[in-house]
């Protein structure tokens, strides 16, 4: 595994934060969030961001263990990124004194942006640290865990495309490819 999958989480969270600073784009960046979120998860575990691999990860590090019980998979992850729902949840940013309480009349329980993308963000550095700089055989273990997860899955990413006049020879030929000759891959298979 080379750095640069690595390289692209560290992408992935300025992109996130770049999300956040524009007007009227914090729900986008809750969702990016739990898109971070789920994919360090199946990195470190090495496994798919199922219920209880995500729960379980939850638990793995200080930074994120009050969400543990929150059921933050089924109520928030799973609607948020599947139907663009919630469920017991509100969402807010710039109010770090509500975050994690629940709201009076709703009894729903309010996550803040900069406290739960903070939370997210940490734990996805100390796990590149880890990777990048293993200091004993349980780091080391994680690393070939999160080497062998981006092997078989990748991880998304911004390439350039070498000639745009390829797409018309595999009869691409819509005028956005020509315009903006980047697509994004994961393990070398390219989305279009």
């Amino acid at each position: 595994m080379s750095h640069n999958e690595l390289e692209h989480l560290k992408i992935f969270i300025q992109q996130i934060e770049s999300c956040y600073r524009k007007a009227d784009a914090a729900i986008s960046a809750f969702v990016l969030t739990f898109v971070l979120a789920d994919s360090i998860c199946s990195l470190y575990l090495g496994k798919d961001g199922k219920r209880a691999n995500f729960e379980h990860f939850l638990t793995l590090f200080e930074e994120t263990k009050r969400y543990s019980q929150a059921n933050l998979y089924k109520l928030v992850r799973c609607p948020l990124l599947h139907n663009f729902s919630v469920s017991g949840f509100l969402f807010t940013h710039g109010r770090p004194s509500i975050h994690m309480n629940r709201e009076p009349n709703s009894n729903q329980l309010i996550l803040n942006f900069e406290d739960f993308f903070g939370d997210i963000r940490t734990v996805t550095e100390k796990i590149i640290e880890q990777v990048e700089n293993p200091k004993n055989e349980a780091d080391q273990e994680i690393k070939n865990t999160v080497a062998n997860r981006i092997k078989k899955r990748g991880v998304i990413h911004k390439m350039e495309v070498h000639s745009p006049a390829e797409f018309d020879q595999k009869n691409f030929s819509q005028p956005h490819f020509k315009t903006h000759p980047e697509v994004f891959s994961a393990s070398g298979t390219s989305i279009l």
